[in-house]
């Protein structure tokens, strides 16, 4: 039996993208406003909990990008905000509401997310040859 376990690096996307499919699972069940609410506001602490990991884990490999990639952060932070309020007040239909987060989000971990985990498995190669040596 092959037991495969997941980074934190790994893990972290993957329930980042369980909260996504859980908030759309509200939006097509039309589950009440508070759950939606609710789920949002999950959404919302997870990513807070999600960027933080991510900084940290930046700043103790000296990732030359972290006030970019931190910027950013707070870009996309405000934007899930903004995308929030839009659908709390009704000017932000369900649909447009799930893949505005959805772009958001997978976006970010394309460019930027993919950009730091080229420099850390580099800075991790770096430092399993210089062991060996």
């Amino acid at each position: 039996t092959e037991i495969y376990t997941l980074s934190l690096h790994d893990a972290l996307p993957i329930c980042l993208f369980n909260l996504l499919n859980q908030l759309k699972k509200g939006f097509h069940d039309k589950s009440n406003a508070l759950e939606i609410k609710l789920e949002f506001e999950e959404l919302l602490d997870y990513i807070v909990y999600h960027f933080a990991c991510e900084e940290i884990w930046m700043t103790h490999t000296g990732f030359g990008l972290i006030d970019e990639h931190q910027q950013e952060h707070m870009r996309i932070k405000q934007r899930i905000l903004d995308i929030y309020q839009g659908f709390q007040n009704g000017n932000i239909s369900i649909l447009n509401t799930f893949h505005s987060l959805s772009k958001l989000i997978i976006a970010h971990i394309q460019s930027s997310d993919t950009t730091y985990g080229y420099f850390a498995s580099d800075k991790l190669s770096s430092k399993l040859m210089t062991k060996r040596r």
